[in-house]
């Protein structure tokens, strides 16, 4: 496991929104410390039976006749495959699944050690070897600083400049014993930091938004803020970006311009274009003999399923699938639904609608990008269309004309028999609608925001700002 791999926003944020733990060592905690959390929530909630690892699934194919999906598994173990039938197939893989290798020449031909930082080997060692560090994205403003005092000589090679952004809140450090006893006492201690440290990403999405007030602040301050560690001209100049802050990813960079300055660090701003079997050769023909070759070079970000998945008529969805199923599970569950399908107008119109908004969004800026799978302007960056809070307030309500409704046999007939599932209730009160007051749920849109999202429940902000409370109303 990655030794240096951590989260990039405060670990007590770093969990599912209903599972806080009390008991993180840090504020950024570590790769190891985040996979036991995952492990201690399988345990409490009993996953593990509906968990198979090392089993990789390999086709998807749509049984139109029987309203089912058959997907082929392959046993990682033993080689062995089997096939498994469902009514609803969810692709829950994402996209960060499939590391991406330099597209450099001669990746066999290297007679050091060659490792990729999502992929890492645990008898990677570096002390006292000659390193190179290709790509300067978040993995690898994560793994230079350890990867630095380690090494006798690291080479990082960026072919193009990066934000280096402060951490959120305070900086990286170890949480007390007497924190941590106080955060497992106190949950509303903690929910309180949890909800300060979320309201600050929250308050930022403007930034995202080419011309804005905050974008404009926010360029002049992290230069501010680069040019008093880096104190070097030649380096201010070609590390620190022209394009808007957030073009690429944003992450915090703990103590990774302090170890780009140590003696023991070269920087080569060009490319790799090959690997020989000594090291490194860029594109302007220089050669870096090396021991230990890092490549912190990212992912395959082109969105496509790793295996095919076939639809109606055999259709492959590895190019047009939707993923917005899970609000219609019910649905489907409930009434008498053969299959749902994404209607192809509504697929063409909001991908239409998300290029018309990254026209004016930072991600459509000249920098080289995972949203534009590591292009300069190659596609329309693929990004939610908006903030978090909206991501969410689009997708609470399922859009039925949005979706092909097949049934079997009556769209009807799950009107069943005439009566309600209250009446089978022994227990229910058949007089539940009669009440002294109003108290049902408000039908307006903006009613129900303003209820779920507590509004007036905090002092008055200045909108579109960086949101720096002190304290927090629960």
């Amino acid at each position: 496991m990655n030794p240096r791999c951590a989260c990039d926003v405060p670990a007590h944020n770093y969990t599912y929104s209903f599972e806080p733990k009390h008991d993180w060592s840090r504020i950024y905690a570590g790769s190891e410390e985040i996979s036991q959390y995952f492990e201690d929530f399988k345990e409490k909630y009993k996953l593990g039976r509906f968990i198979r690892l090392r089993h990789q699934v390999t086709e998807a194919q749509w049984l139109d006749a029987d309203g089912l999906w058959q997907v082929e598994v392959t046993n990682l173990e033993d080689s062995s495959s089997f096939r498994e039938t469902c009514h609803i197939l969810i692709n829950a893989s994402g996209y960060l699944n499939t590391w991406a290798w330099p597209d450099s020449a001669g990746l066999s031909d290297f007679e050091g050690q060659l490792v990729h930082s999502a992929n890492w080997n645990d008898e990677t060692e570096l002390q006292g070897k000659n390193v190179a560090l290709v790509g300067n994205g978040p993995s690898a403003v994560q793994l230079l600083p350890e990867s630095q005092s380690k090494a006798h000589q690291l080479t990082t090679f960026m072919r193009s400049p990066l934000w280096v952004l402060p951490t959120i809140g305070d900086g990286q450090r170890v949480y007390s014993a007497e924190e941590i006893q106080h955060f497992r006492e106190t949950p509303e201690a903690l929910l309180r930091i949890r909800k300060l440290n979320e309201a600050v990403v929250n308050s930022i999405f403007s930034v995202y938004l080419s011309n804005s007030i905050l974008q404009e602040q926010s360029k002049i301050d992290l230069a501010d803020s680069m040019r008093r560690v880096i104190k070097n001209k030649e380096i201010e100049a070609k590390l620190i970006p022209e394009w808007g802050v957030g073009c690429r990813r944003l992450t915090p960079g703990v103590g990774y311009l302090e170890a780009l300055l140590a003696a023991n660090v070269q920087i080569v701003h060009e490319g790799v274009v090959e690997l020989t079997k000594e090291g490194c050769k860029t594109s302007d023909g220089a050669v870096y003999p090396m021991d230990v070759i890092i490549c912190a070079t990212g992912f395959d970000t082109s969105f496509i399923p790793r295996f095919p998945i076939r639809g109606h008529g055999g259709k492959n969805l590895q190019t047009t699938q939707a993923d917005h199923i899970l609000a219609l599970i019910d649905r489907y569950q409930t009434e008498n639904i053969h299959s749902l399908t994404p209607k192809s107008t509504a697929q063409a119109d909001f991908c239409e609608h998300v290029a018309s908004f990254m026209k004016d969004a930072v991600y459509s800026e000249k920098c080289r990008s995972g949203h534009k799978n590591h292009t300069v302007d190659g596609r329309v960056p693929t990004l939610w269309p908006g903030s978090t809070l909206h991501y969410m307030e689009a997708l609470r309500d399922v859009r039925a004309d949005d979706w092909e409704v097949k049934y079997n046999g009556n769209r009807f007939a799950w009107l069943g028999n005439g009566i309600s599932q209250t009446e089978f209730d022994p227990t229910s009160d058949l007089a539940w609608y009669i009440r002294g007051q109003d108290d049902g749920p408000y039908s307006s849109r903006r009613k129900k925001r303003e209820i779920r999202t507590r509004s007036g429940s905090q002092p008055s902000r200045i909108l579109h700002r960086t949101l720096r409370p002190t304290d927090y109303n629960l």
